[in-house]
């Protein structure tokens, strides 16, 4: 692939662009019954593409149970380079949404499986498409990469940091990307979202913890809450995806997704009790901050606006209520993700 010049700004995106381009295409999730995995899918099938998606075997599949006739699923282990090389060759997709990950859930860290799973995973899944013709490979980042330096935007061009091992293994991920662009001309442009909420996101993540908490009047336990964190909606990442699927985007593109902004714990807290109208006690310091604990993350999204086009439209305080409405909706359905 000849990775083609971008402009300084790129010009908008409509909705009618994505339906030109996505409409008919054969498009791939990893990760496909995971909480950005579902989001894609369903944003995917509105613009009319094919898709496919690929999920570890025996895991849950409750987040699709509602388009599972707009999306074809696929028991496929990535650590199975073999097995994922078969399926690939015979079902040959021409974008790839690559978001699988493991290790994101504290109670999910077993050392061996995510490096398997994040590393050797993607590494297998590029094999697998060696030579294959590719419009464009969507590969996920995190901002667990940047290590825990003061205050500021994070800009990408910044040194990776991490101070986690799944931070480590999706460094390493994201950097094997960028070999993949550029020694072997592959169109991947990987994207960094921030922390990420919403609609079927686990009840045991913050903002779905908070939220199920108002909602069932229990006590909200946290820690001293002054960690600063960039949130970003569903919807918003979603969106970059799509727009740094339509090329052109370089090769080798790292891009973060967040809002910009940044809110505390403690603040974040406040304001889905202050939506809820609720009066749930909240116990500050009733639980320890981590050995690894960053204490401020913010994105730089100048680069999303210059190459996608692209910047949040959904402020934080609307995505919470959309959340809490969501929860209120399906809270025994949140629950049952865990």
């Amino acid at each position: 692939m000849t990775v083609i010049p971008v402009p300084a700004e790129r010009s908008p995106i409509t909705e009618a662009d994505l339906k030109s381009f996505y409409q008919g295409r054969d498009v791939l999730i990893t990760g496909a019954n995971g909480f950005l995995g579902a989001h894609l899918v369903r944003r995917l099938a509105d613009v009319g593409a094919r898709c496919t998606g690929l999920h570890r075997p025996n895991s849950n599949l409750l987040r699709l149970a509602d388009v599972s006739s707009r999306v074809t699923l696929h028991a496929v282990d990535l650590r199975d380079a073999e097995g994922l090389r078969s399926w690939v060759r015979a079902h040959p997709p021409r974008v790839v949404f690559h978001v699988a990950a493991q290790g994101v859930d504290p109670g999910k860290r077993d050392l061996e499986t995510m490096f398997q799973s994040n590393v050797l995973g993607l590494v297998n899944l590029l094999e697998a498409l060696e030579g294959m013709p590719l419009d464009a490979f969507l590969n996920t980042g995190t901002c667990s990469e940047y290590g825990p330096r003061g205050d500021g935007p994070r800009p990408e061009s910044e040194a990776p940091g991490p101070v986690s091992a799944y931070g480590v293994s999706k460094a390493a991920a994201v950097m094997l990307g960028v070999v993949f662009a550029r020694t072997r001309h592959r169109p991947i442009v990987t994207l960094r979202p921030f922390t990420t909420f919403g609609p079927y996101e686990r009840s045991d993540r913050l903002v779905g913890y908070v939220t199920t908490c108002v909602l069932k009047g229990e006590e909200i336990l946290m820690t001293g809450g002054v960690q600063a964190r960039d949130f970003i909606y569903i919807d918003d990442v979603v969106e970059a995806y799509l727009r740094a699927g339509i090329p052109p985007v370089a090769a080798g593109e790292i891009i973060n997704v967040g809002s910009g902004q940044v809110v505390t714990i403690k603040a974040l807290v406040e304001k889905v009790r202050e939506i809820a109208r609720s009066t749930v006690p909240v116990r500050v310091g009733a639980l320890p901050y981590r050995d690894d604990e960053i204490w401020h993350l913010c994105a730089d999204i100048r680069v999303a606006r210059e190459r996608l086009a692209w910047t949040p439209q959904v402020p934080l305080d609307e995505g919470l209520r959309r959340t809490l409405d969501w929860y209120r909706r399906s809270l025994s359905l949140a629950e049952s993700l865990r």
